[in-house]
């Protein structure tokens, strides 16, 4: 190529565009020698064309400018994506010719746009990476506004060639490739969270639509992403209620709705993140043992601070889907293992949650038993003496079976002082030691 005169680089690269333009070429060595054309044009001093002169990278920059301003055949789009990678553009060449292909995602059929994505992506550590971002996303929220209005009425004006069970598919596959070149290219996912956050300023329904929240779920499961990600879900949900709060805010409504049924903003995005987790644990088996783990492990450990709304989730869980949480019945038993050491409350929330799973297992229904029993001669004697002096016929019943426990502790020999066996009185979980029988 590069031995070729000026005026048969500057032919080849007309011809090109005109087979682009026909879509005639749809792959091929073309799109391989484009690139080498362009540049060995930009090295010369004076290309002649008809009946004007230019330099070499004026040229060139005038070719790239009638192709991207050309109407260029579906088929051909991907392959010109992952050409310009090879040809040497400058900074707003580049922004024209990203946002050629941007546009022409509305002419391609959907099934083609996650390769094309892809190598727009690659096309993006050139720059531009906000334009790319902003681009697909916005691109994907026009879709599924035009899906929810076709399953909201059997006519619509824009019609779509695939259902919403398609378009999900194919939006999750352009998530995998955005998260993969999240990974290799850091600066793109710094981009993104700058693409939420500027759009957070104005309404938030803009940006916090299913397709964004999809993606940056993805994307925060790359660690150094996690904790930005998650402020931003936070803030935007918060913000969402705080605005619709203010919309509804009325003295009529404060005069006619008490104050202890209207809910505040953090007590809306606690009910929002319960339902996510509740319909995610009943579609999604892959994650089930995890969400469980997470919901128990708060109400176990979080002993000093509220976790009704935990003990809350954990009960609609059970209700709703019964059998399906008998897969992870290690998980319950081990939470209910606490029982003895968790605050009153916490303790019978967490026995009436699981009620109707005792229902449907007889080894959980068992090993209850067995922990209510060790649990009764520890800190539950501690309320005998009430029941006792409600019941007075009781005393003989209580008295024989605080005997027989202390029987199990007691030692006969008369060289022990005191006569008590210590060590099955405590236990030791982790670096915490507990009193097991409160003798």
């Amino acid at each position: 190529v590069d031995v070729l005169p000026a005026k048969c680089l500057a032919e080849l690269a007309n011809n090109f565009v005109d087979s682009v333009k026909t879509g005639e070429i749809r792959n091929g060595k073309a799109f391989v020698l484009f690139p080498k054309i362009l540049s060995s044009i930009g090295t010369k001093a004076t290309v002649c064309y008809g009946n004007n002169d230019m330099t070499g990278a004026d040229y060139s920059s005038h070719i790239l400018n009638i192709l991207c301003s050309a109407k260029w055949h579906p088929d051909c789009v991907t392959h010109l994506a992952a050409m310009f990678r090879d040809v040497p553009l400058t900074n707003e060449e580049l922004q024209f010719v990203i946002d050629k292909i941007l546009r022409m995602f509305k002419s391609m059929d959907l099934q083609e746009l996650p390769p094309l994505i892809y190598q727009l992506l690659l096309l993006s550590t050139k720059g531009h990476k906000r334009l790319v971002l902003e681009g697909v996303s916005t691109f994907f929220c026009q879709q599924d506004n035009i899906c929810r209005a076709q399953n909201h009425s059997e006519y619509s004006e824009e019609v779509s060639s695939v259902s919403q069970d398609q378009l999900r598919h194919i939006e999750g596959t352009v998530i995998l490739h955005v998260t993969f070149a999240v990974k290799q290219d850091q600066e793109l996912g710094r981009e993104f969270i700058k693409y939420l956050k500027a759009g957070q300023q104005g309404s938030s329904a803009k940006i916090v639509t299913a397709f964004n929240m999809a993606l940056a779920l993805s994307v925060a499961r790359i660690h150094r992403f996690e904790e930005p990600v998650f402020d931003f879900l936070k803030t935007a949900i918060l913000k969402s209620y705080k605005d619709e709060d203010k919309k509804k805010s009325s003295k009529w409504i404060e005069e006619s709705i008490p104050s202890s049924q209207h809910k505040t903003p953090n007590q809306k995005a606690c009910d929002l993140g319960a339902k996510v987790l509740l319909n995610t644990f009943k579609a999604h088996d892959v994650v089930r043992s995890e969400i469980l783990e997470q919901i128990l492990n708060r109400v176990v450990t979080k002993a000093t601070t509220p976790v009704s709304h935990y003990i809350e989730l954990f009960s609609s869980t059970v209700k709703s889907a019964p059998q399906i949480l008998l897969e992870s019945l290690s998980v319950v038993r081990e939470a209910i293992d606490y029982l003895a050491y968790l605050p009153t409350t916490s303790a019978e929330g967490l026995l009436k949650a699981v009620q109707p799973l005792m229902k449907i297992s007889i080894t959980l229904k068992d090993s209850l038993i067995l922990i209510l029993r060790k649990a009764m001669f520890s800190r539950l004697l501690m309320g005998l003496y009430d029941v006792l002096t409600r019941n007075p016929q009781l005393k003989c019943a209580i008295l024989e079976m605080l005997l027989s426990q202390l029987k199990a502790y007691y030692e006969a020999g008369t060289d022990v002082n005191p006569p008590i066996v210590l060590a099955p009185c405590i236990t030791a979980q982790g670096d915490s030691v507990y009193l097991v029988e409160p003798i």
